[in-house]
């Protein structure tokens, strides 16, 4: 059996105990024996949270955490970095960390990682990774009009140290497109300051409306083009 077949079924000790498994008996054996020998022992041992606050207060933080039981609620949801310190300061850090990253080049326009709308992935057409359909049908126009185009070609740093990556970069007309069949209070926040700190920079977007356009005007001359 195998994880790959779908009949994983758990490890072998599943169901087994130390009264009924000789190996599990050993292997407790062995775990116990291990634990005896270390030299400090842990914190916590010998408290309860009737005794200790700080055995009160990781309670507490237990309870909260358990997001499978509350229903997979984070312990961030509905708060934001203009709300929350905690927030704030590990967006702080975040940000901090991709912006050195990207002026280091230690950090470069991913190939897979991306929220994608549509259906994502490598197009052996094309010869590279795009995030969505539209994407991909956008980039075989190009081909098909003989325009040369730079797939998510440049991060653009904020002065909040968040980044932006439009989709697409025209050299020829040094202008960029930004393909949006839905509308994420992120990106229009991102939009929205891309066109405040870098006025000199021609953004165009591309909607549904247009795109639709383009795929009645196109589609039927452009081999693999994705519906």
């Amino acid at each position: 059996m195998s994880i790959q077949d779908g009949q994983y079924k758990g490890g072998w000790n599943k169901g087994l105990t130390k009264e009924t498994d000789e190996r599990v008996k050993k292997s407790g054996e062995k775990v116990s024996a291990a634990r005896q020998k270390v030299k400090y022992p842990a914190w916590n041992k010998g408290l309860t949270k009737d005794t200790d606050d700080r055995m009160k207060v990781c309670a507490e933080n237990a309870k909260a955490n358990r997001v499978y039981e509350l229903g997979l609620i984070p312990w961030n949801k509905g708060l934001t970095k203009e709300t929350n310190e905690t927030v704030a300061l590990v967006a702080s850090k975040v940000s901090k960390t991709r912006k050195e990253g990207f002026k280091s080049g230690r950090l470069k326009a991913p190939d897979v990682i991306g929220r994608s709308q549509g259906r994502s992935g490598y197009r052996s057409d094309l010869g590279h990774f795009v995030r969505s359909s539209w994407e991909a049908n956008f980039a075989r126009l190009m081909v098909f009009l003989g325009v040369e185009y730079r797939y998510e070609y440049k991060v653009f740093i904020f002065s909040d140290d968040d980044t932006y990556r439009p989709d697409f970069y025209l050299p020829h007309l040094n202008s960029w497109v930004e393909i949006k069949g839905h509308w994420f209070e992120e990106a229009i926040k991102k939009v929205e300051f891309f066109h405040r700190e870098y006025p000199e920079e021609k953004l165009d977007i591309i909607e549904r409306t247009p795109y639709i356009k383009l795929q009645r005007k196109f589609a039927k001359y452009i081999p693999n083009w994705e519906f």
